[in-house]
């Protein structure tokens, strides 16, 4: 019998920490996180108010989790799309384009993220961009 691996791929560092700030299992088990720590694919980052992280993911993007803010990082696949869900709050972004803008090959090599609230979705490519969802 082969049993599930317990370890989750690190895609993210926090950079910056502003307040208190929680990165939740899948399993739902939470732990507060501070500057220099790695988050992994599949986890929860939950900010309290008044309070911000910025995460570095592995491709070179970055992005602001907002105050009051829960952001799942569902998948973060190197040559697939990452997905992202915005449970509530705020998230700002700067997806990265990878190098070769002039090569043939770029379109299947530019970074894409596809960001979802549970009442839509949005496709982003190499750009910077703000998502504000309130779930109420």
């Amino acid at each position: 019998m082969i049993l599930p691996s317990l370890s989750y791929a690190k895609i993210a560092k926090v950079i910056f920490l502003k307040g208190t700030v929680f990165k939740v299992s899948p399993s739902d088990k939470s732990s507060q996180i501070k500057r220099g720590d790695l988050v992994d694919q599949g986890f929860k980052v939950k900010t309290q108010p008044k309070s911000v992280a910025k995460l570095r993911f592995t491709d070179g993007s970055s992005m602001v989790v907002g105050p009051s803010s829960e952001l799942v990082i569902e998948k973060f696949p190197q040559k697939e799309a990452a997905v992202l869900s915005v449970i509530k709050g705020s998230i700002r972004a700067k997806a990265q384009k990878l190098p070769g803008e002039g090569d043939k090959e770029y379109h299947k090599r530019k970074m894409k993220m596809l960001i979802k609230t549970k009442n839509a979705s949005m496709g982003v490519r190499g750009t910077d961009f703000h998502v504000l969802y309130n779930p109420e």
